[in-house]
């Protein structure tokens, strides 16, 4: 009898190997920028989040707290990605979390660049396919480390802002806190996946939970739990979710 295999988890900060989720150390404030600008901008709204002036902030006995964020990036057009986009609207709704699509990395990166970075607790579960991948992780590498000359030009890429809590020497948080990969049902491109998380995937995204889902059943619950992750985890400070 076939069995579909489990998903799998790689975390950046573990050893080579290993699997799981590691604990991050504590951040400072959960602070983000979500683009809801219409097809051709920065980000194309799948679920509309609310702005600034009506987001539904909960007081908790450490601080009002917002709930975290999903944002997709797999090409449209194909049966694969219409079904991912499916997948993550359902959980979006259910799990009450503004959910955004980049149909492109290239828009991803303009997002991702308009966030805040440094002293920032993570807050974004980033759900891709496993073409987009490696740009997305080549973004989110430039943001942390300050480094763009590896970026493909882009005069519709906004200037990274200034780390908050000042400039690392070497590299700051940014707002993705787990990055799951989308792959078909193939063993070989489920172990290319794992392959790239255990390597290179590892070195871009210090910080950044790399998973990997080989079929719907895996997305869902690897977003659910990513989701569940953040909520957990959050800061104590305060925060406000901006529409750009």
């Amino acid at each position: 009898m076939h069995m579909s295999p489990a998903p799998c988890e790689f975390n950046a900060d573990c050893e080579p190997g290993s699997f799981g989720s590691a604990t991050p150390p504590a951040s400072k404030a959960l602070l983000w920028q979500v683009a809801d600008i219409g097809h051709g901008s920065l980000c194309e709204s799948v679920s509309q989040a609310p702005s600034a002036a009506t987001s539904p902030e909960r007081t908790t006995s450490e601080g009002p707290a917002l709930d975290p964020t999903v944002v997709w990036c797999q090409t449209a057009g194909t049966d694969e990605a219409s079904s991912v986009e499916t997948m993550v609207n359902q959980v979006g709704a259910n799990e009450r979390a503004p959910v955004h699509a980049c149909e492109t990395p290239a828009l991803f990166a303009r997002w991702l660049f308009a966030q805040p970075r440094g002293e920032v607790e993570r807050g974004v579960v980033l759900v891709v396919g496993w073409r987009e991948a490696k740009p997305c992780a080549m973004a989110i590498e430039a943001a942390r480390t300050g480094d763009t000359q590896q970026m493909r030009p882009d005069a519709r890429r906004p200037m990274l802002p200034e780390a908050i809590g000042g400039p690392s020497p070497t590299e700051c948080a940014v707002a993705v806190k787990t990055m799951i990969i989308k792959v078909g049902g193939r063993p070989v491109q489920r172990d290319r996946a794992l392959h790239w998380a255990r390597s290179e995937g590892r070195g871009m995204m210090r910080g950044v939970e790399i998973k990997v889902a080989s079929n719907d059943s895996d997305l869902k619950n690897l977003t659910v739990s990513a989701l569940s992750v953040v909520r957990t985890k959050r800061g104590r400070s305060g925060s406000t979710l901006v529409s750009l």
